[in-house]
């Protein structure tokens, strides 16, 4: 059997009524979400509640490359996806917009609407001048991500929104284009000189303008030239992944030893990467340790890794991305209304639980009353467009 259908197996099983239009999930896939999540809720949570550890302080800062996981994973499942349904769907193109579409902006764009009643328009550490019209627009258009300044201003964050989306439109180009491992493999060294050349030219340019330096910095590391590597090395991953099934499947026991060995040259090599403190371009060596973890992971899902506080937080993992600042900061207000003068550092250990169990909370609510209605919204216009083209 291949490793297709023996990892199809160990998802969830459940019919709908409605046609179907959604590949099944894969466990290591969402185990590989909330991974990265909580990645991101480690180096946000350190920002309010200080470490007294170097080392702890140093492994916190190291989850804000959960963000660069996300990518990896959203590049390989939405290959998985479109190859689907290519095969199944008339006009899977239109399709693929409207899904992607509803996928991303309800939720989005209700997050924009809480964080402007919060925060309101005024200035900030990405917004210097504060928040105007144009920022709200380029923000709902998904276009904030190429502005230096407007790539991060409504909320921390919101410029991997942005990269995503704007990762979204281009990728039928690359689906079609981009037809074998050897191509993919190609795909990832041109990124990997664009990006770079794009930031050299960025830089040039940007600093002879009065932008402030944090947001130069800011958007030279965020902008999609700068992250499609990333994004390519899922696209990447999705061709191991399908060379899987052509072939003869490792047996049990070499397929274990190579999983531990690509999760020790994966940590080898992010641990070797964050050392080299003036290494250029972090995001891309760090990006490869990932893409061989993830990897290890479809060989075998290691309970460590896969499990069911993994597998919920990957489920939960978009809404958790888009409210868990909320989530910070309101723990900050009630500890500041009970005990107003009180020193919190060296208490991370003790509040991060705290910030993981609400945030997976608040998050599992957002889902299933605003993103998940949103997405069913955009799969009802889906069903129209395929019902009318089969008829």
């Amino acid at each position: 059997m291949n490793l297709l259908l023996t990892a199809g197996q160990q998802i969830a099983r459940g019919g709908s009524s409605k046609l179907q239009t959604e590949i099944k999930h894969y466990d290591f896939i969402d185990a590989l979400r909330g991974i990265g999540m909580l990645g991101v809720l480690m180096v946000h949570s350190s920002q309010y509640f200080e470490p007294s550890s170097i080392i702890l302080k140093e492994i916190c800062l190291a989850g804000q490359y959960g963000v660069q996981l996300f990518f990896i994973v959203s590049a390989f499942s939405l290959c998985l996806s479109v190859d689907y349904r290519v095969k199944r769907e008339q006009n899977w193109l239109r399709t693929y917009f409207i899904r992607r579409f509803f996928r991303i902006a309800p939720a989005f764009y209700f997050a924009i609407v809480i964080y402007l009643i919060k925060d309101g328009f005024a200035p900030r550490y990405w917004a210097p001048d504060g928040i105007s019209f144009f920022h709200v627009l380029t923000s709902v258009t998904f276009i904030n991500g190429l502005l230096p300044t407007h790539f991060n201003a409504i909320f921390a964050g919101v410029w991997a929104i942005s990269d995503i989306m704007l990762f979204y439109a281009v990728f039928p180009l690359l689906f079609t284009s981009i037809t074998s491992i050897r191509r993919s493999i190609f795909l990832v060294l041109c990124t990997v000189v664009v990006g770079g050349l794009a930031n050299l030219t960025a830089k040039y340019y940007l600093g002879h303008t009065q932008i402030p330096e944090q947001l130069i910095t800011g958007f030279r590391y965020s902008w999609l030239p700068a992250q499609a590597c990333v994004f390519s090395l899922g696209i990447f991953l999705f061709f191991l992944f399908k060379n899987l099934e052509k072939k003869e499947v490792l047996a049990d026991v070499k397929k274990d030893m190579l999983s531990s060995l690509l999760i020790l040259a994966g940590f080898t090599v992010i641990i070797g990467t964050l050392s080299w403190q003036h290494l250029p371009f972090k995001q891309f060596p760090i990006s490869v340790g990932l893409l061989l973890i993830s990897y290890a992971l479809i060989l075998r899902p290691h309970k460590l890794f896969v499990n069911r506080l993994t597998v919920f937080l990957g489920k939960v993992s978009y809404s958790a991305y888009l409210s868990h600042l909320l989530v910070l900061s309101l723990i900050m207000q009630i500890i500041k209304m009970v005990r107003p003068e009180v020193d919190l550092y060296g208490t991370f250990l003790v509040f991060f639980p705290v910030v993981v169990i609400l945030t997976a909370l608040i998050s599992f609510i957002m889902r299933n009353f605003v993103e998940k209605p949103g997405r069913e919204f955009g799969y009802d216009l889906v069903q129209k467009i395929v019902i009318k083209g089969v008829s």
